[in-house]
């Protein structure tokens, strides 16, 4: 059972978006599935737009960024193995490990190929591309 203030936030929302079933003839509970509906659809369609490669697990994990680190949320359940961690597909840090939890890389770490470190740009969202290698053999990935 929903608490009062999320059914009646819920019958707001209902009202918005013209959900409001029979005009009063219907009872909430039925009055609030297809918004509900709804929103459970969204919430699993729209975190695939961050994007994996065909064949790819999705990567459990999370990106912010400091003044000078990165840091890395292992949100699953496991450690991750052998990891690479690019920025803007030109810099690039490997891990042999990363445990769950947080971690910060320092941007002096994370370099390109002629050995030059990521200088971040003020008010610019990088590229993050995050890959491990799974047991099965083939590669998950997070993006942002």
């Amino acid at each position: 059972m929903l608490p009062k203030a999320w059914t009646q936030w819920l019958v707001r929302l209902t009202k918005t978006f013209g959900f409001h079933g029979n005009k009063g003839k219907q009872p909430y509970s039925s009055m609030i599935g297809r918004p509900m509906a709804t929103l459970l659809l969204l919430s699993m369609v729209l975190p695939g737009f961050e994007g994996t490669a065909e064949g790819a697990a999705r990567l459990n994990a999370s990106v912010s960024f400091t003044d000078r680190h990165i840091v890395i949320r292992n949100t699953g359940a496991a450690v991750w193995k052998q990891a690479k961690i690019s920025i803007d597909g030109d810099y690039a840090y490997k891990a042999e490990w990363v445990p769950r939890g947080t971690i910060s890389i320092a941007y002096a770490e994370i370099v390109d190929a002629a050995g030059e470190a990521y200088e971040p740009r003020p008010g610019v969202h990088p590229h993050v591309r995050i890959e491990v290698s799974a047991a099965d053999g083939k590669p998950a990935i997070f993006e942002r």
